[in-house]
């Protein structure tokens, strides 16, 4: 979209000066970098990432998208594909973020911003490309899958949107390097290194309906009950 500026506006700008010209041009660059940017979960560990700025001083809590865009920009100036924000608002990124983040496993977060070791993930890149597999039985002293890697239960699951817990489990699972995951009990995300289809198939598939939860019928994405697993295959990013 492109911007007029009457003479009389150029003419203050020129008053101001350079600085104001280049403040104006990172408020532009930073509000695509929003539009680009995807949440994806809340983690335990900012003492493991590293500090890109300080911005405490800065959150408005009741509305933190200034400072997202902020730590997004800074990230994308590094070629970082993810950040985050803890510690009540500090940024927090690196070239190995992808390793680190969900290692201490997920917490809970307001407004997007972890308070104290907590931190809100966000990632630069798209979401991954999914496929829904289908429901499969599980065994608690055989696990399919063996690998539990993230647990959003709780607090953590809304209800209402339960396509976020999958994305959740999907981008922890493709940041693993997992081509399979499945989530099973609403909210516990499985996979493992040899989750092939030999794998997640090993106790059968289900056949009621009512062991997944399908909740949504035009993608087929489902979540699991208790030991069922709704497995789905990353097909690829974007």
């Amino acid at each position: 979209m492109a911007v007029r500026l009457n003479s009389r506006r150029l003419a203050s700008l020129e008053k101001v000066g350079s600085a104001t010209l280049i403040s104006l041009a990172l408020c532009f660059s930073v509000g695509l970098v929003l539009a680009d940017s995807v949440k994806v979960a809340c983690f335990i560990g900012a003492d493991q990432l590293t500090e890109l700025r300080d911005f405490t001083r800065e959150v408005n809590w009741d509305n933190t998208n200034k400072v997202v865009k902020r730590c997004a920009a800074l990230a994308k100036t590094k070629d970082y594909k993810l950040f985050a924000l803890g510690k009540s608002g500090v940024c927090l990124s690196g070239p190995d973020m992808k390793k680190k983040y969900h290692v201490k496993g997920s917490s809970k977060c307001n407004h997007g911003i972890g308070i104290g070791n907590n931190m809100f993930v966000y990632s630069l890149a798209p979401r991954p490309s999914l496929k829904a597999i289908g429901c499969y039985h599980d065994k608690s002293n055989d696990r399919a899958l063996p690998v539990e890697y993230a647990n959003f239960r709780g607090k953590k699951i809304d209800w209402g949107r339960m396509e976020l817990t999958v994305y959740k489990c999907a981008q922890v699972a493709y940041d693993k390097g997992y081509e399979y995951f499945a989530v099973q009990f609403y909210g516990v995300c499985y996979s493992g290194e040899d989750a092939g289809e030999t794998e997640y198939a090993k106790h059968g598939e289900s056949v009621k309906s009512d062991d997944c939860w399908e909740f949504d019928k035009h993608s087929g994405f489902g979540v699991g009950k208790d030991l069922t697993n709704f497995v789905y295959r990353i097909k690829q990013v974007g």
